[in-house]
């Protein structure tokens, strides 16, 4: 900058000392020829004067016309009106200096001669400018200074004092382009003070009072409105100059909007008061704001006509905030840290709102910053949702949550202050063909156990109830109670996939405990009971009975590993009139014993089980006549998911197996099941 003054003054001095020198005659144009040769030598550069217009009685006041220096300066006409001076002396006082319409293209490196020691100039105008350079332009330029002393004993000194009105019609560096544009102050020493700005800008205005202290690179504005503004953030020019420190004591803002699609990011209408700013390169502004928005959106996120108040400051920031968001409404009061990044959730309300689950909210939700979420208070009101990902095959209508005292970190979920609660209910939810409807839910997380106090819900015509609790101790148990009655176990089969479908009604009772922090530690202490009572079970694509009246050969059939049976079990259909499994647990044995599944023409009895401390199975079959004697024994053992069927045949007096309340199939064989 300094640089570019230095060429800009010594150009001007160049024209002033060609017209001075050009009047010591009384005919000026007598001294054309020498004092164009004399102004060649010392720059390097040719000049051209047009005409002058000279008159002898006022021999201090001169008007050129049509002057040319080299191919980079041109002026229309330059009026100079001399106060005092002396060339010998290199002191010269212009009391007026006026050059219109000077076209300049500023070349860096050009060096020019400093010809004077002092130079006052008490009243310049510049009128009808332009100005060009390797990456920007100046169009319709005008500048008007007052009492300038640009140059004091030889030295050059671009910011002395001086009152200034300068204007530009357009103004371009680089990429940023400010249209029409007006500033009126004072120059100081090295402090810049403007009483009035007014600049066209990013397609709105800026009116702006402010002073600029050069010397701390300071700018300090005492009043700051900006109207209208539409900013495109992935194009937005990056400024050629090093931003200074920036104050603000109080910012209007009056229909700001700015978008970046490449990252789906929109800010729109936004209106209000931006008080205490302070902000220092390459750190976060602070500030306190308040106002309205109409629109933000955030890749997935978007809300509508917000109003609220909030401030950032150099450690942290809070924000309170109402508005729209998806067909709903919001009050959100937030606040957080910035190192690290956390967020609490003071009271967050969601009314009547119906988002949609679009693909890639994974990302978008992993792309979050925080390393720490507090959730105060969030309650929902007549919540729906409905799901556009495949992978989230869900629709919920009408879900009320309240929650409170929750923290989520990276390693997981815990209470915030001793105990978090929860408490809901929805009208319907539907996950794939399971249609859950009028759910209601209670449970509370305190410091040493998760409690599911009650979860209950109609299943198309069954009832569903869950209690429980997730110890978070060692010493603290694990409890899970359900009951499931009247279930269609269609809506199963859908949910799960084609491969073998089936449909029936089915009953379900559990109430188990164990203790411990993973699965490992779980599975020895696993106790309680469960029963899974089914009606009218058909299974399609598996084929039992044909596969068991194959079992019935005069000797026992060879082992056969669990994919050779399914391979077996493949093509046609089973239907089973009664299913019940018993489950006994105690200390990681699981026991089935007096569990039977009756099909249209067999009954199958079960006996012991699988250890899980040990992830094996023993797990006893009978192929069961009408009087529930076993024909046909099965042994699966083995690892639990690599186990093998063993066959043997029983002894001759092998007692009865209890079956209760599962009976033999009226469409059985009477009598021995072998001819």
């Amino acid at each position: 900058m300094h640089r570019a003054f230095r060429w800009f003054l010594y150009t001007v001095l160049v024209l002033v000392a060609a017209i001075w020198l050009t009047l010591g005659l009384l005919k000026p144009e007598h001294l054309k020829g020498p004092f164009v040769a004399w102004v060649q030598q010392q720059t390097g550069l040719p000049l051209e004067i047009g005409k002058l217009n000279y008159n002898p009685l006022f021999p201090n006041v001169v008007l050129a016309e049509n002057v040319t220096l080299g191919p980079d300066l041109k002026a229309d006409k330059v009026y100079l009106e001399i106060a005092s001076g002396s060339w010998w002396q290199r002191q010269l006082h212009i009391a007026h200096l006026d050059i219109i319409h000077p076209q300049i293209k500023w070349q860096p490196g050009l060096n020019l001669p400093q010809p004077l020691r002092q130079l006052q100039i008490d009243d310049l105008t510049i009128d009808k400018m332009k100005l060009s350079w390797n990456n920007g332009s100046l169009d319709g330029g005008s500048l008007h200074l007052t009492n300038w002393q640009p140059i004091r004993d030889g030295e050059v000194l671009p910011f002395a004092d001086v009152k200034f009105d300068a204007s530009v019609d357009r103004l371009q560096l680089d990429a940023l382009i400010l249209g029409r544009t007006r500033a009126q102050g004072t120059q100081s020493g090295r402090i810049i003070t403007i009483n009035d700005l007014e600049s066209d800008l990013f397609h709105g205005g800026m009116a702006a009072k402010l002073s600029w202290d050069l010397n701390h690179n300071q700018l300090d504005f005492q009043e700051l409105a900006l109207a209208n503004w539409q900013l495109d953030l992935q194009t937005l020019p990056t400024l050629p100059v090093v931003l200074p420190h920036i104050t603000a004591e109080q910012i209007t803002l009056e229909n700001i909007s700015a978008i970046d699609l490449s990252k789906h990011f929109a800010l729109n209408q936004a209106t209000g008061t931006v008080e205490k700013l302070t902000w220092l390169p390459g750190q976060w502004p602070t500030f306190e704001y308040q106002g309205k928005l109409g629109e933000f959106t955030d890749g997935l996120f978007q809300l509508t006509d917000m109003q609220g108040e909030g401030r950032l400051r150099e450690q942290d920031w809070r924000l309170q905030l109402e508005g729209a968001a998806y067909a709903g409404q919001f009050n959100a009061d937030l606040e957080g840290n910035r190192q690290p990044a956390t967020l609490t959730i003071n009271d967050l309300q969601l009314n009547n709102m119906q988002p949609e689950l679009r693909p890639g909210w994974h990302e978008w939700l992993a792309a979050q910053p925080f390393q720490q979420i507090d959730l105060r208070r969030l309650d929902v009101s007549h919540f729906s949702l409905i799901s556009f990902d495949d992978s989230v095959p869900l629709t919920m209508k009408w879900l009320d949550l309240f929650l409170t005292d929750l923290r989520w970190t990276p390693q997981g979920l815990q209470n915030s202050s001793h105990k978090s609660r929860l408490e809901g209910s929805w009208l319907e939810l539907v996950w794939q063909t399971l249609v859950s409807r009028k759910a209601e839910f209670q449970a509370e997380m305190a410091d040493n156990a998760v409690q599911f106090k009650q979860f209950t819900t109609q299943l198309e015509e069954s009832a569903l109830n869950i209690s429980g609790q997730w110890g978070l101790k060692a010493d603290i148990p694990h409890q899970l109670k359900l009951s499931l009655k009247n279930f269609d176990l269609e809506q199963l089969s859908e949910m799960w996939g084609p491969r073998y479908p089936f449909a029936g009604q089915a009953n379900l009772t559990l109430d188990l405990q164990a203790q411990g922090q993973d699965w490992t530690s779980i599975k020895p202490s696993l106790k309680g009971s469960a029963t899974l009572d089914m009606q009218d079970l058909f299974v399609n694509g598996l084929t039992l009975d044909a596969y068991l009246d194959a079992l019935l050969t005069p000797k026992a059939p060879p082992t056969q590993d669990f994919g050779q049976m399914i391979g077996k079990l493949r093509g046609g259909d089973s239907a089973f009139n009664h299913v019940r499994i018993n489950l006994q647990a105690d200390k990681g044995r699981l026991d089935f014993s007096n569990s039977a599944f009756e099909s249209i023409t067999h009954l199958i009895g079960v006996k012991q089980g699988l250890d899980l401390s040990k992830n094996s199975w023993q797990l006893q079959l009978g192929l069961l006549n009408d009087q529930n004697q076993p024909e046909l024994l099965g042994t699966l053992s083995g690892e639990l998911t690599t186990p093998k069927l063993q066959f043997r045949l029983p002894a001759n007096n092998a007692g009865n197996w209890a079956t209760q309340p599962i009976h033999y199939p009226p469409q059985g064989k009477e009598g021995a099941l072998r001819e």
